[in-house]
């Protein structure tokens, strides 16, 4: 929880302007950012030359430094995005430090002035954003409307929206006659302009916010139609659906507008700030912070447009609120997230979710010589058990009247699995190592044509860079591992030498080997190392910086970049030289790796590190010279 002084710093910048109930918060703090790069770095970096360009390319005036925009670059900036029945609205609080210099980026067309409030002639529907600015603060809007909106036959014919019609794409040209819509609707609604919105005349709620659900309340009228959306119904669906974008496109112009002017005009009755959660996400030492209210709500989303919204009801995902920051210091750029879980699902994640690797892994990880590794720890007897269970609460109420045969179904999986044994052949844990990459002759076979195209096929064989892997995981199963290695021998695709099983296959490219010790299965690439483990020969040493990685999170992953570029062949360096230069952008590069923790009290947390080269003051730095090289081949 953020201290008082921390939400009363906050509160003094643009936050107190954002709604309550908005869905996803990003802050950029600045401020911060500039501290660690220079502004005339900046400006001449790619990223910095790109939004110059941008911001004056209307006026046609050259910018050299970002302060020319008149943003306050010392104060925090904002995006969020909130939603209404009909649309979502995304706007961008940008606090300004002089405002005569921001008009020069819309210098191409005339600006007018009303309240206080500036708006440019160029912000029209076709740029796909509003902008809005007084003394001391510019909003930026642009919007998306929310389809399942229209599904409503009522509302759809208030917007002279033609409904879809899979079974015949014509039907809709003896529904509506040439001015678009019927007689049965002709009074309950009006079509938008697409041009000259003038949004002054728009009726705003101010005390609700709720601009974009008024019924008629735009001014619009007959002599608005634009009678060019309604030509070529009879084309079909296609004309249909641009007819649709159009008028969709038009709402979204109006809508936007007014709530950029609402925006900037008015505060919101309840701002975010009285969110706790969302307070919770704000830390002064991050670049970006970012917050989303309830991550299930998108999944929820994702589903109802898959389902065309025949079943609008809210699934039981279990999660809640995300939470987001970006850091930045002399040594590292790291990313922390964490993630609230609610409702009953809570407790079926932290069953599951409750483990710990096999501390015996470590005995085989030599971390002088690996390239990385990834491993996870789950309960698989606690995950096949909440498994049925957790499967109806979620799919259960997103399937309409079969919500009872969901449950009875996930009743019988239950009843069909046995967990304890699942659980002890397959523990849940596991070690994927990637000890490095070999060539290996791979065979093949080809097909070469005569002069009568007759076909003859022809063995031949290729160098192919394989990874050379070594993978663990727990299980105290021994009789049913050897009898699939018996079955492997029996069909002739294994064979048994020194206690490990070779398989080959023609669709390998390699030789795959498989070995069981003190309840672990080892499938690897290279036979010495398998033969070492198998006769208790193995030489290895895990250092204190892995041990702990791997023994307190539920999931990690580790990366040695030196590692990795030594693996590559002078040949294959030169081939990737020629398109990038390749020693250069990863030659100096330090270590990357990622962690995800076990869930506590009702949040799971994990972070993204990447460590910055030493030719850079600080992570940023080096990120921003990423993105140049990315952008730009400067050899």
């Amino acid at each position: 929880m953020a201290c008082l002084c921390q939400v009363y710093a906050y509160a003094q910048d643009l936050a107190h302007r954002i709604p309550e109930d908005a869905f996803a918060v990003v802050s950029v703090r600045t401020g911060h950012f500039f501290n660690l790069v220079d502004v005339a770095d900046f400006s001449t970096s790619m990223l910095g030359t790109k939004m110059l360009q941008a911001f004056g390319k209307e006026a046609g005036i050259p910018l050299t430094s970002i302060e020319d925009m008149g943003v306050d670059i010392h104060s925090s900036l904002y995006y969020y995005t909130r939603q209404t029945d009909s649309i979502w609205y995304h706007t961008i609080l940008l606090p300004l430090k002089n405002s005569s210099q921001f008009a020069k980026g819309f210098g191409g067309g005339a600006l007018t002035e009303a309240d206080g409030i500036y708006r440019a002639e160029v912000d029209t529907a076709s740029l796909g954003a509003t902008v809005r600015w007084n003394d001391r603060l510019a909003v930026i809007t642009f919007g998306s409307v929310v389809d399942d909106f229209f599904y409503d036959e009522g509302v759809a014919a208030r917007y002279g929206i033609l409904q879809d019609n899979y079974g015949d794409t014509y039907a809709y040209a003896d529904t509506f006659d040439n001015d678009g819509y019927t007689e049965e609707y002709a009074d309950e609604y009006v079509l938008p302009p697409y041009e000259g919105l003038d949004t002054t005349e728009v009726v705003i709620d101010t005390a609700g916010w709720d601009i974009d659900t008024l019924d008629n309340g735009f001014g619009w009228d007959d002599s608005t139609w634009d009678t060019a959306a309604t030509d070529g119904y009879d084309d079909g669906y296609w004309s249909q659906y641009e007819t649709n974008r159009r008028k969709k496109d038009s709402l979204v112009a109006v809508w936007v507008g007014a709530y950029a002017e609402q925006v900037l005009s008015d505060l919101p009755r309840q701002h975010i700030l009285n969110n706790a959660s969302y307070v919770q996400s704000l830390d002064k030492d991050a670049l970006v912070t970012a917050w989303v209210r309830n991550l299930g709500l998108i999944y929820d989303q994702f589903f109802l447009s898959l389902l065309a919204g025949r079943y609008p009801s809210t699934s039981a995902i279990g999660f809640g609120s995300l939470q987001a920051g970006v850091y930045a210091n002399e040594d590292e750029l790291t990313l922390k997230t964490s993630l609230d879980v609610q409702g009953d699902l809570a407790h079926s994640y932290a069953r599951i979710y409750d483990h710990k690797i096999n501390r015996k892994f470590l005995r085989y990880l030599d971390s002088d010589s690996l390239m990385g590794f990834f491993a996870y720890a789950i309960d698989m007897e606690a995950y096949m058990e909440e498994f049925p269970k957790m499967l109806g609460k979620i799919y259960g109420p997103m399937v309409g009247g079969y919500e009872e045969e969901i449950h009875i179904g996930t009743d019988i999986l239950a009843l069909l699995l046995d967990e304890k044994a699942i659980g002890e052949t397959v523990k849940g844990d596991a070690l994927f190592v990637l000890n490095g990459l070999t060539q290996h002759e791979i065979a093949y076979t080809d097909y070469e044509y005569d002069e009568d195209y007759n076909v003859t096929e022809v063995e031949k064989t290729k160098t192919e860079t394989i990874p050379d892997f070594l993978l663990m995981f727990s299980s105290d199963n021994h009789a049913l591992y050897q009898r699939l290695m018996d079955y492997t021998v029996n069909k002739g695709v294994g064979t048994l030498d020194n206690r490990v099983y070779a398989l080959s296959h023609r669709k390998l490219p390699a030789p795959l080997y498989v070995t069981y010790r003190n309840g672990i299965v080892f499938l690897g690439t290279a036979h010495d190392q398998l033969e070492r483990i198998a006769s208790n020969r193995t030489v290895s040493k895990a250092s204190r910086f892995h041990r702990k990685l791997l023994r307190q999170n539920i999931m990690t992953g580790f990366l040695n970049t030196q590692q990795a570029l030594g693996r590559f062949s002078d040949e294959e360096l030169s081939a990737l030289e020629e398109h990038i230069r390749f020693k250069q952008l990863f030659g100096h590069l330090g270590n990357f790796y990622f962690r995800s923790g076990k869930m506590k009290g009702n949040t799971f947390s994990g972070e993204f590190v990447a460590q910055a080269p030493k030719d850079f003051s600080n992570a940023l730095q080096y990120l921003l010279w990423l993105v140049d090289y990315a952008s730009n081949d400067r050899r």
